[in-house]
């Protein structure tokens, strides 16, 4: 072996070094920050305990260093309400802004959302580069979801009906003679079944419509166009998980709207920073005197602050799993159906396919 390649070999071997070193760094890392975690989760849910119960000792010993009494007149002074609103301001300020920039920090880092959102690229991608998949499918997956839901109303309003004229089978019943059928397996006074019968035709053709709108031939003319309440679903919403707005119908307007967006998005903070602001200014400092009680008083309200923003920075990771991280989910797994039906040339969508052309063949 020539000079060389040794040293070749050499530097190699180093430079597999300082990669293994840097491996078990990135594990040391991780271990140490899934124990800080672990840490910093059994703080959070003893926090609360430890608090109340050092409030309740000071209660205790409370009378035997300070007198004092309640004075309810007191509540109903400006100088109270004066206090109580910039306690107030600070609290939630304080608390708010530890609450969203962790909200922040966590769609930026959490490993589960960012691989969501990473399969709904890909999709997209795909969409992009190789076969477009998703407009058409979201019309389907749209006349799927107002077939389920049309269906589900009927179902619910022939079971009311049913249990309401006490009727055993419906299909009985809506045949040839089902109302004489009905009324005789029914106990009852000629009188009684004479004013009933009126009211079981008025039944039966309501129910009538209600089994046409199972049937095909009505759900492919009418469909498309009955309104019902179901979960909506569009391309915009579905890659981007932003509601389109439809002010032009189905036809798009290319409109930035920097302006209002701008504004919509950047108000809340300006609002609340021009507040305090406009407050600030028109606030003219007198430095007093301070005393024990002052001291005592301060120290309580900025602990009942640091206790509302610790226990805002611990909820915040539950509430993004229940929400930026649970609707990323259902729309990485519905774009994944979405992407199968396609690949699978929507075999088992022939009829909802028919839905959707039945008024484009006339």
């Amino acid at each position: 072996m020539s000079r060389l390649e040794q040293v070749a070999q050499e530097q190699r071997k180093e430079a597999n070094k300082g990669i293994d070193k840097l491996v078990e760094l990135s594990k040391k890392k991780k271990t140490i920050d899934s124990q800080f975690k672990s840490a910093f989760i059994s703080i959070a849910r003893w926090l609360p305990f430890i608090s109340i119960q050092i409030f309740g000792f000071a209660v205790i010993g409370l009378d035997k260093f300070v007198k004092g009494e309640w004075n309810w007149d007191y509540l109903l002074s400006p100088e109270f309400w004066n206090r109580f609103i910039n306690y107030q301001l600070a609290l939630w300020i304080i608390g708010i802004s530890w609450f969203i920039n962790i909200i922040i920090k966590l769609k930026n880092s959490h490993e589960g959302y960012l691989d969501n959102l990473y399969s709904i690229k890909k999709q997209v991608d795909y969409d992009h580069n190789e076969s477009e998949f998703i407009e058409k499918q979201v019309e389907i997956e749209r006349i799927i979801r107002k077939k389920y839901f049309i269906e589900q109303n009927v179902y619910r309003k022939l079971y009311k009906l049913r249990i309401k004229y006490n009727i055993v089978s419906i299909e009985e019943f809506l045949g040839k003679d089902g109302i004489e059928r009905h009324l005789s397996n029914k106990n009852r006074f000629i009188a009684k079944i004479t004013l009933l019968k009126p009211r079981l035709h008025i039944v039966k053709r309501k129910m009538e419509r209600l089994v046409e709108r199972l049937t095909f031939d009505w759900q492919k003319k009418y469909i498309k166009h009955y309104v019902v309440r179901y979960p909506k679903i569009s391309r915009s919403l579905l890659v981007g998980g932003i509601k389109a707005s439809e002010k032009n119908g189905r036809f798009n307007d290319y409109k930035l709207n920097v302006l209002t967006t701008s504004v919509s998005n950047i108000a809340p903070t300006s609002l609340v920073t021009t507040t305090i602001g406009f407050i600030l200014l028109a606030f003219s400092f007198t430095f007093e005197k301070v005393g024990i009680a002052e001291i005592l008083m301060f120290a309580i309200q900025t602990l009942l602050i640091l206790w509302n923003t610790f226990m805002l920075i611990t909820l915040a990771p539950t509430i993004f799993e229940t929400t930026y991280l649970n609707v990323s989910e259902q729309r990485r797994s519905d774009i994944t159906k979405l992407r199968n039906r396609h690949d699978n040339n929507n075999q088992n969508e022939k009829e909802i396919i028919q839905i959707l052309e039945y008024d484009r063949k006339e």
